[in-house]
């Protein structure tokens, strides 16, 4: 009985060496956080990869190469990215969600928009829009052409 007991206690103590567990899925706000984390560092292809990891964008190929292409040619013309702002998050029911950020470059500042969705447990990114027209940020009427 004690060479029983004795194993018992062995693998009880043993068992979190062996456990496999799942990392916990990021929630929406964290991954841009941590995909503006990495273009800060001038880690741009790490950070799409990260954003990017098990989604339908990652499987277009082409379509993220030139996704990090114009993020890096972006850089280079705005400048590097000393940070970013969370400007807006928006929701429509509980399984969508927008993230409005600002990345702030040493000579201009970006938009950018993540859209998320959760269909069953984890948000995953389904779409992303890059631009520079900061009057629609302020909700600004396009100029009326002169007649």
């Amino acid at each position: 009985m004690k060479k029983f007991s004795l194993f018992c206690i062995i693998l009880l103590t043993c068992t979190p060496l062996f456990a496999q567990d799942k990392p916990k899925p990021l929630e929406p706000q964290a991954q841009v956080d941590l995909f503006f984390k990495g273009l800060v560092e001038g880690r741009v292809d790490a950070a799409y990869d990260g954003l990017l990891a098990g989604t339908k964008i990652g499987e277009a190929a082409k379509d993220v190469a030139m996704l990090k292409e114009k993020t890096r040619e972006a850089i280079r013309v705005f400048g590097d990215m000393s940070g970013a702002e969370k400007i807006d998050v928006r929701n429509v029911g509980t399984r969508l969600q927008k993230i409005t950020s600002l990345s702030l470059g040493k000579r201009f500042p970006i938009r950018w928009r993540f859209y998320f969705y959760k269909a069953e447990e984890n948000w995953q990114l389904i779409d992303i829009r890059i631009d520079d027209r900061l009057g629609d940020m302020f909700e600004e009427a396009a100029p009326v052409p002169a007649k």
